[in-house]
């Protein structure tokens, strides 16, 4: 006799970590890609800094999308509580490479802000079917 399949979207809490590490794989993806481009020039400090908040706010957005899609309720609420999760561990970071996250509250609310457009448009996004 088959077993169904474990669907692991179904978890809640399974759910939001899942979607946090697709979170955190982007600002990883970006912070090589800029590590990069800091091998093959100087990049000035400026520069650095504005790609970091954009991706920052990127990997709050895309965590949020996922995880409001496959929620498919409280968008808001569940892409602001992504992007919480992704701020608590890059200030984990911060506190243990430099002994201060002073940088991180200001782009607290950037990140609460693209989380939740990001879970809003999760829920309003059209589910795929087959065209039978």
């Amino acid at each position: 006799m088959r077993r169904a399949a474990v669907r692991i979207w179904k978890y809640p809490v399974l759910r939001r970590l899942l979607c946090c590490m697709e979170g955190m794989a982007w600002i990883l993806s970006g912070c090589a890609g800029l590590a990069g481009l800091r091998l093959c020039g100087d990049v000035p400090v400026t520069a650095q800094r504005v790609v970091l908040t954009v991706l920052t706010g990127a990997s709050a957005y895309a965590a949020g999308r996922r995880c409001g899609f496959h929620g498919r309720r409280h968008g808001m609420a569940e892409g602001m509580l992504c992007a919480g999760l992704i701020w608590l561990v890059l200030l984990c970071g911060c506190l243990v490479m430099h002994g201060s996250g002073r940088a991180l509250p200001e782009r607290l609310l950037l990140m609460l802000v693209c989380g939740a457009a990001g879970g809003i448009r999760g829920v309003n996004r059209r589910l795929w079917r087959s065209p039978d």
